[in-house]
């Protein structure tokens, strides 16, 4: 497979395979390990500048699009972005990492974080949100079981929210609905697939 074109300099460019999934990820530079992760409804791109300061400054940089977003691929089964964190750093032999996450990516550095101390070096959190909450996950229950009396078995029904600061528990309900509701649809639909359709054109005017 061949991920989408950078003006980076890379050192290595490939798919991490998980489960079914096929994650994109770019490394570069040399030195200290930093993984930055974007956030929702963006892609690897966003840290192209701060790819560049970092790997002059003697670190290595790894970014990746998560599930749903840019070039990866995405399969059917259950797979966690602290999984594929982890993999990452276990692919490249890595030891310690330090963690820049943004928003959802946050999110997801701070679970990464909780599972796997150990491996963590330095975490950087910007404009984060936190898993676990109880309330979200009444409201949650309660929104699913109000849909289940909407949407017709087998129906393809699509959820999409683009906004992407920081309300992390929106992003999550999108993607259990989206699994939920999936029909015989994709679970996710990528960003650029969502931008470049009508909808996406009507939502930029």
């Amino acid at each position: 497979m061949v991920g989408q074109n950078s003006s980076l300099e890379k050192t290595a460019e490939n798919y991490l395979k998980i489960k079914d999934h096929h994650i994109y990820f770019e490394v570069a530079g040399n030195g200290n390990p930093i993984i930055l992760i974007h956030g929702g409804y963006l892609d690897h791109s966003i840290w192209n500048s701060q790819v560049e300061y970092l790997n002059r400054h003697e670190y290595k940089t790894i970014i990746f699009d998560d599930l749903g977003h840019g070039s990866t691929v995405n399969g059917e089964e259950e797979l966690y972005g602290y999984e594929i964190i982890e993999q990452l750093r276990s692919r490249l032999k890595l030891d310690k990492i330090s963690l820049v996450g943004l928003s959802w990516g946050a999110m997801l550095v701070v679970d990464y974080a909780l599972k796997y101390p150990e491996n963590v070096e330095k975490l950087v959190l910007i404009s984060p949100g936190m898993n676990g909450w109880d309330y979200f996950k009444d409201s949650l229950a309660q929104v699913v079981s109000e849909l289940d009396g909407m949407i017709p078995d087998g129906a393809n029904a699509y959820f999409a929210h683009t906004m992407a600061g920081s309300i992390p528990k929106m992003k999550v309900f999108l993607a259990i609905a989206n699994r939920i509701y999936k029909g015989r649809g994709k679970r996710f639909m990528s960003s650029r697939a969502l931008l470049d359709s009508d909808l996406g054109k009507l939502i930029l005017m």
